[in-house]
C-alpha cells in the first residue's frame, strides 16, 4: 500500500474550493487504498489540523514554518524535506506548493495559472508560485490539474512533459451526504446567487452591473454574493455605495455549509461572472442542488458546465443581464437547464478523483 503524506493547509479557517478539494481528497483517498497522513506547512496553526481530518487519515504535526521554507524553496530549491517525509512514498501538496524531496516522489496540484496570466488579480503572498512550480517540474515533480484546460496550459506555459501534467477532474456536492440546509437570517423574497471569494477575478464588479440592469425588468429581486472577503475590493465597493439597487445586494460574508445549501436550493438562479476559472468548483454544487447556472466561458468552466449552463462572454455585464432575464423568463428552459445539470454532474466524482489521484502517485513513487 501506498503511503501518502498530503499537505492540507487548506483544511484550517474558512474553507475556499481548495479546502474542499483537500477534504474530499482526504476523505477518497484511503478507499482507495492509500495510506494517508495529512500535514499543514504552518509553525503555528500545525495542531489546529488534529480535529479536521476524516477519519482514517493521521495527523503529522511537522515544525514547518511557512514563510521561511517557501523563501528559500522559490529562491534556493531548498531545503530538502526527506528528513521528515522518510517513511512516506509520496509527498503531495495540494495548493501550488509541494515540499522538495530527493528520496520520496512528489506530486503537486495546481488550481490554475493566475500568477502566470494575471498577477494583478493576485495577492503578493502567491506570485511566487510560477517559480515554485517550475523548480517542481526541473525536480521531476507530477502535476495535477483539476480540468484538462489548465493541464493544457500548464503544457504550454511552462514547456512540461505532457507525461507528468495529468488532469484529474474534481466532483459535485452529494445532497444526500450534506448537513441539513439552514435558512439564513438576512435571507427572504427572490434573489440570484452567487459563491466565490470576492475578489476581482471573479467578476463581482460585472455582476454589480448587470443585476443594475435585471432589477430595472425584476423589481422584487434581490442579489446575494456570499463568500470570504478577499482583496482589490475597492472599486467593487465605491459602484455599491453609488448602485441605485445597493439595497438589494446582499453580502452576508462567508457562509457555513448549512446555509450554503439553503442558498443554492431557493435561488432563482446561481451566477459566476468570473474572468478566468481553472476550474469552478461552486458551478457543480449549484447543479447538484437543482439550481439553474449562467456563467462566463472564462478558463475551464465551458469544459465544466458543458451545454447545461447559460455561457457567456467573461466582462460583458449587458450580456450576463440578458441571458439571467432570459433563463429567469423562461420557467421551461430554466427546468430544462436543471434537468441537463443533473446529467452533467453525473460525469463528475469525487471517488474517482481519488482513484485517478492515487495512479498519479503510484507513478510518482515508482519515478523515485
Amino acid at each position: 500500500m501506498l503511503k501518502v503524506a498530503v499537505e492540507a493547509t487548506a483544511l484550517i479557517g474558512q474553507r475556499t474550493g481548495v479546502g474542499e478539494y483537500t477534504q474530499h481528497l482526504l476523505e477518497e483517498l484511503p478507499r482507495a487504498g492509500v495510506e494517508v497522513s495529512a500535514f499543514p506547512i504552518s509553525l503555528r496553526r500545525r495542531e489546529a489540523l488534529r480535529g479536521l481530518l476524516p477519519q482514517g487519515v493521521a495527523p503529522l504535526e511537522l515544525p514547518l514554518a511557512a514563510r521561511p521554507l517557501r523563501w528559500g524553496w522559490a529562491h534556493l530549491g531548498r531545503p530538502y524535506l526527506d528528513i521528515f517525509f522518510g517513511g512516506f512514498d509520496v509527498i503531495h501538496g495540494t495548493n501550488f506548493v509541494v515540499p522538495p524531496a530527493k528520496r520520496v516522489g512528489t506530486v503537486v496540484t495546481v488550481h490554475d495559472l493566475t500568477p502566470v496570466l494575471y498577477p494583478e488579480y493576485c495577492e503578493p503572498a502567491v506570485l511566487d508560485y510560477p517559480v515554485l512550480i517550475r523548480r517542481a517540474l526541473d525536480a521531476g515533480t507530477y502535476v495535477i490539474t483539476p480540468s484538462s484546460f489548465v493541464r493544457a496550459q500548464v503544457v504550454e506555459l511552462f514547456g512540461a512533459d505532457p507525461e507528468r501534467v495529468i488532469a484529474v477532474l474534481e466532483g459535485p456536492a452529494v445532497p444526500s451526504a450534506q448537513p441539513e440546509p439552514v435558512k439564513p437570517s438576512w435571507a427572504g423574497g427572490r434573489f440570484l446567487a452567487s459563491l466565490s471569494t470576492l475578489e476581482p477575478r471573479k467578476g463581482v464588479l460585472d455582476l454589480l452591473l448587470a443585476f443594475e440592469r435585471v432589477a430595472l425588468e425584476i423589481g422584487d429581486l434581490q442579489l446575494v454574493i456570499a463568500g470570504r472577503r478577499g482583496w482589490g475590493m475597492e472599486e467593487f465597493d465605491r459602484a455599491l455605495s453609488k448602485s441605485p439597487v445597493r439595497d438589494r445586494v446582499i453580502l452576508p460574508g462567508y457562509v457555513t455549509e448549512q446555509e450554503r445549501r439553503w442558498l443554492l436550493e431557493h435561488a432563482e438562479a446561481f451566477v459566476l461572472a468570473s474572468h478566468y476559472e481553472g476550474f469552478g468548483l461552486p458551478v457543480l454544487e449549484a447543479m447538484a442542488y437543482r439550481c439553474p447556472v449562467i456563467c462566463t466561458t472564462a478558463g475551464a468552466l465551458p469544459e465544466v458546465a458543458g451545454e447545461a449552463a447559460a455561457l457567456v462572454e467573461p466582462r460583458d455585464p449587458d450580456g450576463l443581464a440578458s441571458a439571467i432575464l432570459k433563463v429567469l423568463g423562461d420557467s421551461a428552459e430554466s427546468a430544462a437547464m436543471v434537468a441537463r445539470g443533473v446529467q452533467q454532474i453525473a460525469g463528475f466524482s469525487w471517488t474517482e478523483m481519488a482513484r485517478q489521484t492515487a495512479a498519479v502517485y503510484a507513478r510518482a513513487a515508482l519515478w523515485r
